[in-house]
């Protein structure tokens, strides 16, 4: 915001183009199953509606990591039975804090939710940004028998 309105109109009309990528970007090699499925997943629905530029694949890889990271965690809490709070008694009695593993998974789901939600990856967010779940395709002719019927 500025007192200087010529100036916030000028910056409003600047637009800045980003090129939707020709073809599928490979899934980064650093990258274990789970966040390669995500890549794949994500880049294919992405890049089909042509939203997908260079400019986003850090913030894909970004996303697939922390996804990754959030399912290490959570494997880890049930491999280990481990609950999502602990229990420490001290001199001023019982006090139950968050465990480290669950809440280290609770910031990465966050954090992936965050990105993913950047992407339109979300129900509520595609519904904040005007994207509509594709209608199934039927032909004209079915359209008018349903009509008729």
């Amino acid at each position: 915001w500025s007192l200087n309105t010529t100036r916030e109109k000028a910056y409003a009309k600047q637009e800045m183009k980003a090129l939707p990528l020709p073809e599928y970007p490979a899934a980064p090699p650093d990258l274990n199953d789970d966040g390669k499925w995500l890549w794949d997943m994500a880049a294919k629905e992405l890049k089909d509606l042509k939203v997908l530029s260079l400019l986003d694949l850090a913030n894909l890889r970004a996303m697939c990591i922390e996804w990754q990271c959030y399912l290490k965690h959570r494997r880890q809490q049930m491999d280990d039975s481990i609950g999502s709070y602990y229990k420490i008694e001290g001199k001023a009695g019982t006090v139950y804090q968050p465990h480290p593993v669950h809440y280290n998974a609770t910031n990465h789901l966050r954090e992936f939710t965050r990105i993913a939600n950047d992407f339109g990856l979300s129900p509520a967010a595609r519904a904040r940004m005007g994207v509509a779940a594709q209608d199934t395709a039927t032909s004209k002719a079915a359209s008018l028998l349903k009509k008729a019927v």
